[in-house]
């Protein structure tokens, strides 16, 4: 599926635009493979942030996070600001 498909009637900042095919998404960097959206959050006991460089050389082409990286890796998506869901 296209990111843009995903992201369509979505708030959110995208930090660079591309459009790309997302394969999976993942809230674990241990199982992200080529293609992969990981969203990065900041969890009780550890903050996903610190494992958006893991998913990347996993094969992540997009990154979902609540803060900007300090430095952006080239032909990755950022999309800033998480979306919460709740489920009732």
């Amino acid at each position: 599926m296209k990111l843009q498909d995903i992201l369509q009637g979505i708030d959110c900042n995208i930090l660079q635009p591309q459009d790309v095919e997302i394969v999976a998404i993942a809230f674990d960097s241990r199982k992200v493979t080529k293609g992969t959206l990981f969203v990065a959050q900041k969890g009780v006991h550890t903050d996903g942030h610190a494992y958006i460089q893991q998913a990347i050389a996993s094969g992540a082409v997009a990154i979902l996070c609540q803060e900007q990286p300090e430095t952006l890796q080239k032909d990755i998506i950022y999309i800033k600001d998480i979306i919460y869901i709740i489920v009732e």
